[in-house]
């Protein structure tokens, strides 16, 4: 019977060093904050955007005063090229002989908008004290007490792949293929963060964050041909799955101040229970018309966030921030999980049987080493130059060929990125604004649909990914927003004589 399996992403981040980075194993497919982003992804010892909740909570006590904070990813642009995709595996030489297999390879590219951060701090105790870069000032030395409170929501992990109508013809068209792939992978989360300094120097906080995570995927794949003895051959295959989870997370964070302008921060990030999941999914194969299979399944569905140890080191000039962070990810096992129901209705030749069966799918994370560097340079007191680089390697275990159906499968790569940053940061009394770029090159393996083999399976082919993401940032004092808004009012309400 000719059967092909859904396709999904697993990949993670490191600076020199490879363990293992997109969707559900790219621990830095987005980007947090504005100023962290454009530095690179840092933000565990300096963050002051709305980056901190989600690497340290810690940082937000040395936010100012009443503000909010944003990140806007916009647009996202990225070119996928796969190598040999409509025939990735060896050719059955038997059924189609020397069958002529150039023009095999496929490249994509995609726009696609990009949601990220958004968070409002608030001084519970403290008000007025000045936590920022004027260290000479004498209030800038009485923390002790200062306490934050944050309300942040968030994307912190996205993939998105969409490849409709990828048409294959042989060389004297003795092989006809179509297919059609599209996934989805979204990790959102949202809740409260508390900071505070128990000492001039010593500060410590955490997030309590709800985590909802979906998860898409569409495949279908066509196929005529022409075997070696002149008669036709023909295969179809479709599945697609949609998965939800309702998991809860929780980061602890500290940061301490070394001297003048060095900061040391560190936090742990582990998972606090799993509130509800929903699996769904369904597939169907036939092969020249006298075999086929539909498999309807459901089940539920968890999709934990990673337990992660991060630390950082930040140094704090006049006119110059530098920062340093590594992020160990633990291996899990299983990372996501599915407990699955499925009824195969089967036909072969004249007869119709349905086969219930259950089983479990859990999908393994390896252990992950991720690092990143950046700085600020202040050109004036009102702009600033940041960058900043970063890699992020894949959790995932290595590719292998796999027999099809693959009902439940949660992979679809497994590639690595390196990631580069740039912008600039405008200042004012109030509110700040920050314009950027992150570029990213990703290279490694991707599942294909072989389907010039019997039995049917997942073969294997390189991938090359080109990205580049804008990203707009900043912050405003909310007294100040207050401010132009009872201004407004005043200018556009009619007065009452």
């Amino acid at each position: 019977m000719r059967r092909v399996a859904p396709l999904v992403v697993l990949t993670l981040g490191l600076l020199t060093a490879e363990s293992v980075a997109h969707a559900q194993s790219n621990y830095g497919s987005t980007p947090l904050g504005g100023r962290s982003a454009l530095m690179g992804n840092t933000g565990v010892a300096l963050a002051k955007d709305g980056s901190a909740p989600f690497l340290n909570p810690a940082t937000i006590v040395r936010i100012d005063d009443a503000k909010f904070a944003f990140s806007v990813n916009m647009y996202s642009a990225s070119i996928s090229s796969y190598s040999n995709w409509h025939a990735p595996g060896p050719l059955d030489q038997k059924r189609y002989g020397t069958l002529a297999q150039d023009q095999t390879s496929e490249t994509q590219g995609r726009l696609d908008a990009l949601p990220s951060t958004l968070c409002f701090f608030f001084t519970l105790r403290g008000l007025g004290q000045t936590i920022g870069e004027d260290h000479d000032r004498e209030d800038a030395q009485h923390r002790k007490g200062r306490q934050k409170l944050a309300a942040c929501l968030g994307t912190t992990d996205r993939g998105a792949v969409d490849y409709p109508a990828l048409n294959f013809h042989s060389a004297g068209n003795t092989v006809a293929q179509s297919q059609s792939f599209t996934r989805n992978w979204n990790r959102f989360q949202v809740g409260p963060t508390w900071s505070s300094y128990l000492t001039d120097d010593l500060a410590v906080g955490i997030s309590f964050h709800g985590a909802y995570t979906q998860y898409e995927a569409y495949l279908s794949s066509s196929n005529i041909g022409t075997d070696v003895s002149g008669h036709p051959t023909v295969a179809s295959y479709s599945a697609s799955a949609n998965a939800h989870a309702l998991d809860l997370a929780a980061i602890i964070g500290m940061t301490y101040r070394l001297g003048r302008g060095t900061h040391l921060g560190a936090s742990l990030q582990t998972r606090a229970g799993s509130i509800f999941g929903s699996y769904s999914a369904n597939e169907f194969g036939s092969f020249q018309g006298s075999a086929a299979q539909v498999s309807l399944a459901r089940g539920d569905f968890a999709a934990p966030v990673p337990y992660r140890l991060s630390v950082g080191l930040g140094e704090e000039w006049t006119r110059v921030r530098v920062e340093t962070n590594v992020s160990v990810y633990a291996p899990s096992n299983p990372s996501l999980s599915a407990n699955i129901h499925a009824d195969d209705t089967i036909t072969d030749g004249n007869t119709v049987r349905v086969r219930p069966r259950d089983f479990t799918v859990g999908l393994n994370a390896n252990a992950v080493v991720n690092a990143a560097m950046g700085f600020e340079y202040g050109v004036s007191r009102d702009l600033s130059v940041l960058g900043g680089l970063a890699t992020d390697f894949s959790a995932g275990d290595r590719l292998s060929p796999v027999t099809l159906p693959a009902l439940g499968t949660f992979t679809e790569s497994r590639e690595h990125r390196a990631i580069m940053s740039t912008g600039l940061a405008s200042h004012g009394n109030t509110a700040e604004i920050l314009f950027g770029f992150q570029f990213g090159y990703g290279w490694g393996k991707a599942y294909a649909v072989d389907s010039l083999v019997q039995p049917s399976s997942l073969g294997v082919v390189d991938v090359r990914n080109y990205s580049a993401i804008a990203i707009i940032g900043g912050s405003a004092d909310l007294r100040a927003i207050e401010d132009a808004v009872k201004g407004v009012e005043r200018a556009v309400v009619p007065k009452i004589r």
